[in-house]
C-alpha cells in the first residue's frame, strides 16, 4: 500500500485538514502505512512546504523551521498551506524506497 502524509498523528480526509496556525506551527508531520496488515513505522526526515502564492522552503525533519513559521504567521486566515515531497524510511530499514507520500494542503482557520 502507498503511505500516507500525517499531522498531530491524524491522516487527513483525502490529504485535507484545517487547522489554526498555532497548532501547525507546533504540529510534526509524519507518514503511516494505512490498511497495512502490520505496524511499520516511518519517520519524516523532511518535507517541503508552501503558502499557494509563495516560495517553496525546503525543511529537514518533522517539524516547521523558523523560516517557515515566521512565513505562516504573515498568512491570512483562509490561505492554503501545502506540505509535499514528504521524505520517510522505514525505520530499521532506511534503504527501502517507499512510494511517493501524497502532498497535505492545510487552510489556516485563524
Amino acid at each position: 500500500p502507498r503511505p500516507a502524509g500525517t499531522l498531530r498523528k491524524k491522516v487527513g480526509d483525502a490529504g485535507t485538514f484545517k487547522m489554526p496556525r498555532k497548532s501547525l506551527e507546533k504540529a510534526k508531520v509524519g507518514a503511516t502505512m494505512e490498511n497495512f496488515d502490520f505496524n511499520l513505522p516511518l519517520k519524516v526526515s523532511g518535507f517541503s512546504f508552501q503558502i499557494f502564492g509563495k516560495p517553496t522552503i525546503k525543511i529537514s525533519g518533522n517539524k516547521l523551521n523558523q523560516q517557515a513559521i515566521d512565513a505562516l504567521r504573515r498568512a491570512k486566515i483562509g490561505s492554503k498551506v501545502s506540505i509535499f515531497d514528504i521524505d520517510a524510511k522505514i525505520v530499521g530499514n532506511s534503504d527501502y524506497r517507499l512510494p511517493k507520500i501524497p502532498a497535505l494542503t492545510v487552510e489556516l482557520a485563524d
